[in-house]
């Protein structure tokens, strides 16, 4: 009979119930509440302030062709859920559904945050994929770099009203000032954490005050900083 001792304790092995990853995969999904691909869509129409949680890793969504577009949309990988989650959701009884590739990851997920506390939770048991390839509204990784550059293109063509994503009719240097501008600071600071060794995490802690008062920041910053890191973290 075999005994183990770590740090003064100790356990006998023939009493210790030993899970393979399979297993906990299958206990977790018994223990879920799976949401499909119509009933997801329903549920982002009917309350888009419904937390969507991507748990891929950025590299996963760039080559899958995007993340799953909802209002509240949160990129937290897998190995950061317990530690950042709180500080995106607060609110407990808020909606959250988490989803991966192929319903491998978030499963485990939703099971921790129905541990956490969080009452009600869903797993997009169908995974990106499906969604993507129902046609539903994917929010896809854009070639910020190129799109700086093309800019005096547009510029060039004099436009005396413009009309952005982010606000009401404005004029050209208005837009240069929320759009090129703003593109230009994010891509600057962003390279910066990289060459420093910063992650996803400190992406999205950039400091976006300035623009807080556009229409949909709140719907976008995140977003749109997790968005650039992507792209620039493979540019690097």
């Amino acid at each position: 009979m075999h005994e183990t001792t770590f740090l003064g304790w100790s356990a006998r092995a023939d009493r210790i119930a030993l899970a393979t990853g399979e297993e906990l995969l299958d206990q977790a999904k018994a223990a879920v509440q799976d949401i499909n691909t119509e009933e997801l869509a329903a549920l982002i129409e009917r309350n888009p302030s419904a937390a969507v949680v991507d748990i891929r890793t950025g590299g996963e969504a760039w080559r899958a062709g995007g993340s799953i577009d909802a209002p509240r949309h949160l990129d937290i990988p897998r190995g950061w859920l317990e530690l950042q989650i709180g500080t995106s959701v607060p609110e407990r009884e808020t909606p959250v559904v988490v989803y991966c590739g192929t319903n491998l990851r978030s499963p485990l997920a939703a099971q921790t945050l129905a541990r956490m506390g969080y009452t009600r939770v869903y797993n997009y048991a169908d995974g990106f994929s499906a969604w993507r390839d129902a046609g539903l509204p994917v929010f896809e990784d854009t070639d910020t770099s190129g799109w700086i550059d093309t800019w005096n293109a547009f510029e060039a063509l004099g436009a005396e009203i413009v009309i952005p994503g982010h606000g009401g009719p404005t004029d050209m240097a208005e837009v240069t000032k929320y759009t090129k501008d703003y593109l230009v600071y994010m891509r600057e600071q962003i390279g910066t954490l990289i060459d420093a060794g910063g992650g996803l995490t400190d992406a999205y802690e950039v400091d976006q005050s300035a623009y807080q008062h556009l229409d949909t920041f709140e719907e976008l910053a995140r977003r749109n900083a997790g968005r650039i890191f992507r792209e620039m973290e493979f540019a690097f």
